[in-house]
């Protein structure tokens, strides 16, 4: 990779798009300009996330004088951390980027979201690894030691749910609905003691 030329103020980037089966069809393929091609497009990370990092791309007509960089977004940061985040950020944060952004587009309701406190998603993202959970694998709870304080900026229509019902209200409207329990939701009653497989679902 090379390095961060002082002319080089902006970098044009290739974005990861990721296809959860609660994504819609069409919209991030109209805004990327591509065809669709049936498959859900659920979210478009641009950042350095390890999982997903955004490719920079060299960008044509660049001023002389100025390097074009290859690789990964994260690959830039961890390689010219104050030139790329500035003194304050990486100061504050150490060499990586402090944030993720996101753009997505859900055609249906997305899956239930759990953010730890910081100290619970560092813990909870070490013990994973020392259990061996590959980074990707569906079974893992943390995928890495952030903590995801988030922030939506709506660009349509969009409803959202924050918080939980208190556990005894829940109980009473389970207990009141025509639904019935089954074997495999036994261990997920309200009186039996949680179990982490359960948790991960």
């Amino acid at each position: 990779m090379t390095t961060v030329g002082a002319a080089a103020a902006f970098f044009r980037l290739r974005n990861t798009v990721q296809r959860y089966d609660w994504g819609s069809t069409s919209a991030i393929q109209e805004l990327l300009g591509v065809e669709a091609d049936g498959r859900p497009a659920a979210e478009l990370w641009m950042g350095a996330h390890p999982l997903a990092p955004s490719v920079v791309v060299p960008v044509d007509g660049a001023p002389d004088g100025a390097d074009a960089p290859s690789g990964t977004l994260l690959d830039l940061v961890r390689s010219e951390p104050e030139a790329v985040l500035g003194a304050r950020v990486l100061d504050a944060y150490g060499p990586r980027l402090p944030f993720l952004l996101k753009v997505l587009a859900a055609e249906r309701a997305l899956s239930l979201q759990v953010h730890p406190h910081p100290h619970r998603a560092r813990a909870g993202f070490n013990r994973e690894n020392r259990e061996g959970v590959p980074r990707d694998s569906p079974l893992r709870s943390f995928h890495d030691d952030q903590h995801k304080p988030e922030m939506v900026v709506a660009v349509s229509r969009f409803e959202g749910l924050s918080g939980f019902r208190a556990r005894r209200g829940s109980s009473s409207s389970w207990t009141a609905s025509t639904a019935t329990w089954s074997p495999a939701c036994a261990p997920c009653s309200p009186r039996a003691p949680p179990r982490r497989a359960c948790a991960r679902r």
